[in-house]
């Protein structure tokens, strides 16, 4: 919201941002904002604009992005194609002049929850070497379907390169080598550092393999079809990060009542029972399970959903002075450490109304965090123990950021009441936000 984004986008941007950390993909999440944030300050992210429909019919729609939040016109568009597919079947939204929309995976997850299917693709600035070139000429271009099912509903998210960009900037950022089979060097060897590798991507030479060689090859090209050419926006190797107009990118969004063909349930527990028969196959490893598409993130969602999100140091040294430099939060920088990362505790399975909360920067061991809620100056009556430690409330809601600080007192203890161990941040007396 302090980007000029009214309440709505700025809500479902933060929604999509969070979710991929709930469901354990860290490259897509949070470790992304500061990139948002540096592109609305740039002028290349446009928070107040909203996306246009440019030609539609009771099936399709073509919407002009207008350089708006990635996220924020992605929600869009999908929630159009789904009230399409409700009225006619079927429902096809292509965007152009959009933005990073972030985790793929969130889309089709919005038709699940209407009991359809949901398919998304996007293009990128170029990051991956058609098979048999040394030039990076086609983006990551996602593929990310969904369908219900139970006990965990099919979600396929993969990439047409042989991993997303974003893991090669994690590991540069974590120094660790890169597998060899991922990337090429401008000099066409393997690449192994990740740093330069993605200083050559950006100079337009080397780059990332396509998923499983040519198959991955053709896939990209298809997704750019779908995207660029359909949407009339530009293709990926026209695309370059960091300009002054903006990602440019292009989308296509799918929804699919499939009631329309039969009985829904009878549908569902036809998938419901074949993805089973799947995971109760022979093993190659007794000891190791057959999971379906989507199945350890909803494992990963419930296990954060009970302990909370866990983020990389830089990751949260990177939030808090991005909130400080919007003047969001006041004396609040750091959370407590356990194991190298930071655990950041949802207060909202507490009965806890905050939007969000960070322990402040002065440390001491066993210290005990109140609830001191300040959003937009409003202090609530009653003070509540939070059950964890620096907790950080950053799930689902936080318009205008809406990072709010603690009090600390007496000793700090995880929702189980054992001790934590680690550095336990004390703050100062929370400052209400203006």
């Amino acid at each position: 919201i302090a980007g000029g984004a009214d309440e709505t986008a700025a809500t479902n941007t933060a929604e999509v941002i969070v979710e991929p950390d709930m469901l354990g993909i860290q490259t897509h999440g949070l470790e992304c904002l500061g990139g948002y944030i540096r592109a609305m300050r740039e002028g290349r992210l446009d928070a107040a604009a909203k996306p246009e429909i440019v030609k539609e019919s009771p099936d399709y729609a073509l919407v002009d992005g207008h350089n708006s939040l990635g996220h924020a016109t992605a929600v869009y568009a999908m929630d159009l194609a789904i009230q399409k597919a409700e009225q006619s079947g079927v429902g096809v939204v292509v965007v152009r002049h959009g933005a990073h929309y972030g985790f793929a995976g969130y889309y089709p997850l919005m038709a699940i929850k209407e009991k359809m299917m949901g398919f998304t693709t996007s293009n990128t600035t170029p990051c991956m070497v058609p098979t048999g070139a040394l030039q990076v000429m086609i983006g990551s271009n996602p593929i990310s379907a969904g369908f219900p099912a139970d006990p965990y509903p099919f979600l396929l998210d993969i990439s047409t390169c042989a991993v997303a960009g974003g893991k090669i900037d994690l590991y540069a950022k974590l120094g660790k080598d890169l597998d060899p089979s991922w990337t090429l060097g401008k000099d066409g060897k393997p690449g192994v550092d990740g740093d330069k590798v993605l200083s050559d991507m950006h100079d337009g030479w080397g780059g990332i393999q396509p998923m499983g060689g040519h198959k991955g090859y053709g896939f990209g090209l298809l997704m750019e079809i779908l995207t660029g050419v359909i949407a009339g926006g530009k293709n990926s190797d026209q695309l370059k990060g960091g300009q002054p107009e903006g990602d440019q990118f292009s989308h296509m969004f799918f929804a699919m009542d499939y009631g329309v063909f039969g009985d829904r349930e009878e549908i569902e527990r036809s998938l419901s029972d074949y993805l089973q028969r799947i995971r109760d196959a022979k093993r190659l490893d007794p000891n190791v399970s057959i999971i379906t598409p989507g199945e350890r993130e909803f494992i990963n969602r419930a296990e954060r959903e009970e302990n909370g999100i866990l983020l990389l140091e830089s990751t949260r040294d990177r939030l808090a002075e991005l909130a400080a430099a919007a003047g969001i939060l006041v004396e609040a920088h750091a959370a407590a450490k356990i194991g190298g990362v930071f655990l950041f505790k949802r207060a909202c399975e507490r009965g806890i109304e905050a939007r969000g909360y960070i322990a402040g920067q002065h440390t001491a061991v066993g210290k005990r965090l109140l609830d001191a809620e300040f959003i937009r100056g409003q202090r609530p009556a009653k003070k509540q123990r939070l059950a964890g430690v620096g907790v950080y409330k950053i799930q689902q809601r936080f318009q205008r950021c809406c990072f709010s600080s603690a009090v600390a007192a007496d000793e700090a203890r995880d929702g189980t009441g054992r001790n934590v161990k680690g550095n336990v941040p004390q703050c100062k007396r929370a400052v209400p936000l203006a």
